[in-house]
């Protein structure tokens, strides 16, 4: 089975380079803002090897590799563990966690297992393939470092309810739009 194609779009992704003054561009996404030691020394190696050795960090926590010549950096790349195997999914991947998820003290809840399951539904779900390749998602755990002021297309927050967090399948979760101060007036949403 031939693989599928990639849609065409002005925005980079990991296999759609993108032309620029300076070469192509290719966009990392990055599963919640999370790369390893290795991933940086595999995306170091590509920036120097296929393109001009500049790379970027995105305000969607993407990083994207300038001045690409060669289409091959996407094997590279996904030999790193940095895409998805499925050429579609790659457009879903915004999926924005706090710095600090897990790791902060002062938080309502770990996001990052919610995170990877979350990444896991939009990489195998055709139909969301979809969605715009600036689709984003806000994951906010109540960690003190969170970024509040992007335009994200779905904001889930963890909260308390009478005093207990609620997380796992049972979460309660207020879905709102970025920008949006809380208490924001969206409905609670439970069934995470």
């Amino acid at each position: 089975m031939p693989p599928r194609s990639v849609r065409p779009s002005a925005c980079p992704g990991l296999r759609r380079i993108v032309p620029a003054r300076d070469g192509g561009i290719c966009r990392i996404k990055l599963p919640g803002g999370v790369l390893s030691l290795e991933q940086a020394r595999a995306v170091a190696s590509a920036a120097e090897r296929y393109g001009n050795g500049v790379i970027e960090a995105t305000n969607r926590c993407n990083l994207q590799l300038r001045g690409i010549v060669d289409e091959a950096v996407a094997d590279a790349l996904l030999a790193a563990g940095l895409g998805s195997e499925e050429p579609g999914a790659d457009d879903v991947r915004n999926l924005m966690l706090s710095p600090l998820a897990g790791l902060a003290p002062a938080r309502l809840a770990n996001t990052r297992p919610l995170a990877a399951q979350l990444l896991g539904w939009l990489e195998s779900t055709p139909r969301l393939h979809a969605l715009s390749p600036k689709f984003a998602m806000q994951l906010d755990g109540g960690e003190p470092l969170v970024q509040r002021e992007h335009a994200h297309d779905l904001w889930l927050s963890a909260f308390e309810l009478e005093g207990e967090l609620h997380w796992g399948w049972a979460l309660p979760a207020a879905f709102r739009r970025a920008g949006c101060t809380w208490p924001c007036r969206w409905p609670t949403v439970s069934g995470w």
